[in-house]
This record gives structure tokens, sequence and C-alpha cells, in this order.
């Protein structure tokens, strides 16, 4: 696919609730700590700013199969993610043991990018989901709105240790290595949109140009590094300019999941909650869902993918302006032809199906 030429930069009772908390702090307190999220699309939890990969939907994970480890790691952070995400922005912090998991200030909004060698590009083929979601917007009554951003980190910019305190003396000259890491996203904003349509981390990106040992070199690349990270800014500034309100977040798609491993742990979740014969994706009309409530594990599963952890950071990383929100539901369908889930492989057939996920908040 062409990325296109740039352009200029540019009620429930009070008791019942405090018991929910309570249970909630204590169970993320006996899991241990889970420090400030830096996988959108790992399993792995590990401090958020060390640059470990995140969700990429359009990067093919070398990993065909879903082991039995995976997919009970995937379930652990899934829950825990489900947990934090239900407390507030001050119990989520308590719970893990004082260390805030609020996006700092210079991840709130998009300014960052600016000096950061992030080009905002005119791509004709945006969005690439095309009318592959128009099934689910007539089914949710959403009106076919959208505004597109598409980013591109193809330039050398300045990236200060600090970019709310920035030293020019210590960075006189740009520094930024280019990474061409890319966050292509679209919006709803009057229905509460949010869809991820082509994206590729920092992490993948530098990967697929230097390696998996990239880091080993010190290279010095922007702060904007994972899917949750850019996309917040993104639907800020469309609200910004579209009079939307930033706390009104309802549906996340994440459009056409390529994702091997996102793949597979999905796969897997569907084949132990509809046991028999193989299950079938459909078109929405004949989706598969997986709940909470209902489907316990399963739903976790989805919910620690690769691309199911990064909707859950995107809500849970910035509560100081959504609130408390929550992620309780997952609806799994395809835009056409419908796909047998027939293994728990991730695979080309399952890349050529256009699987979109789409998770509910709350």
């Amino acid at each position: 696919m062409s990325q296109g030429r740039k352009t200029p930069a540019a009620s429930r009772s009070l008791a019942l609730w405090s018991l929910v908390g309570l249970l909630s702090v204590v169970f993320v307190l006996f899991a241990g700590p889970f420090f400030r999220p830096g996988l959108d699309g790992g399993v792995t939890l590990v401090s958020r700013r060390a640059g470990a990969p995140d969700a990429a939907e359009h990067y093919a994970n070398l990993s065909r199969r879903v082991d039995e480890q995976t997919y009970s790691a995937a379930v652990a952070k899934g829950r825990r993610l489900y947990c934090l995400m239900g407390m507030s922005q001050a119990e989520a912090q308590a719970a893990n043991r004082g260390v805030s998991l609020e996006a700092p200030e210079y991840l709130q909004d998009d300014l960052v990018s600016e000096i950061e060698g992030w080009s905002r590009v005119d791509d004709g083929q945006v969005p690439y989901f095309k009318n592959y979601l128009d099934g689910a917007f007539a089914g949710l009554g959403i009106r076919k709105n959208i505004v597109s951003q598409s980013w591109v980190n193809d330039n050398r910019g300045y990236v200060y240790a600090d970019p709310t305190d920035p030293d020019v003396d210590e960075v006189p000259t740009p520094n930024g290595e280019i990474t061409e890491a890319q966050f292509y996203n679209s919006f709803i904003v009057a229905d509460g949109v949010v869809i991820a349509d082509r994206n590729l981390n920092v992490n993948n990106a530098m990967q697929r140009r230097l390696g998996s040992g990239w880091k080993d070199f010190g290279y010095t690349v922007t702060h904007i590094q994972q899917w949750s990270d850019a996309a917040w800014m993104q639907w800020s500034d469309a609200c910004q300019f579209h009079d939307g309100d930033v706390s009104n977040v309802r549906y996340i798609f994440r459009s056409w999941i390529t994702n091997r491993v996102t793949q597979g742990l999905v796969f897997q979740a569907l084949r132990n909650s509809f046991p028999g014969a193989a299950p079938t994706i459909g078109t929405w009309g004949s989706r598969l869902t997986l709940t909470q409530a209902e489907h316990g594990d399963a739903f976790y599963a989805v919910l620690g993918s690769p691309n199911g952890a990064g909707s859950a950071y995107f809500l849970l990383t910035h509560k100081s302006k959504l609130g408390v929100k929550t992620i309780d539901k997952v609806d799994v369908f395809v835009p056409n032809v419908p796909f047998t889930v027939s293994s728990a492989s991730g695979s080309a057939a399952a890349d050529a199906a256009k699987i979109t996920l789409l998770f509910h908040v709350a």
C-alpha cells in the first residue's frame, strides 16, 4: 500500500461500588505491580517507556500458533487491564504501588509531534477500511461522518528528554532517528467512534529497518511510540476541530486485524467459547460476541491481545480526560465472506478475511 504524498506538518449503590473498588485493588496488588504500561501489543507487562512493541495492526508477526503459555499470559493481562480500567485514576495509582498510569503531559496533545519529526500525509487511499464497517455502522446507528488523521515519522526531529521543558542547548540540532512509524486512524466524533486503520508502531518499524537488536545501538526516537498515545492525540485533535467531547468514547474498532498473535488469541478464545463445530466469524448480522460477564477468560484473552491491550491502554492512560471507562464486550466480524476458525493459528487467509474487533466502551 502506498503511503501517499506528504503535505506540510501541521445506580449502583455506593456500598456496592465501594466493595467492587476494594476487591479490584486487592486483586491487582495480589497479581503484582502493573507499572506504566509499555506494550500496546505485547503480552509481557513492562515499564511503559521501555520502548517495547505495541499493537501493530499491519505488522505480520512471525508467531503462527498461540500456545498455552501465550494464551494464559494474555488472559492474565486482560484481567489486569479490565480491573484497572474500572478504577479511578487515584485508585489505579494506589493499586500500582504509587506509580501513575496516566500518560505524561506531553503525550496528552499533539504538540510534541510537530517537533519530533512527524508529517501529516495526504493519502488518497485513506481510510483503508473503505466500506468494511458499514454494516456495523448501520446496526449501531452510527452516522458515517469520518475524520481521518495520517501521521508518518519520516523526518529527523528534536527529541528532548523532557518535552515539557526543552533544553535547546542539550539538543541544538535534530537528533531524532527517522523510524518510518505510521499511525493512520479515523474518527466519527459525534458518535464517539475511534477506528484503528493502518498502524505501525515505532518498535516494529525500527525492527523492519534495523533488525530486532536496534535498541542496543542507542538510537534516539520520538516519544510517540505506540498506538494508544498517537490515537489519543489524533482523537483529541479531531474533537477540538469538530466540536466534539473528548470524553465521549463509545466504540473502538480495530479494523482488518493482521497481527498474527491477536489472530491466534481471538481464534482460541472463540473455539473455547463456541465448542463443537469450528466457529464461523460472519458479517455484522452474524457476528460473534464475547462478554466479560458470560465468557470470562476468553474475553480477557482478546482484551490482553496486542490489539485489545492497545484499546484498553487508550482508556486506562487518559483517565484525567475520560474519567472511568471500561470495555466489557467485543464483537468479532468480517465485511464480506464468512471465515471459519479451523485452528488457533494466524494466517494469510485470516488476513484476507479482514477480521475486525469492535470493543464496546461503557
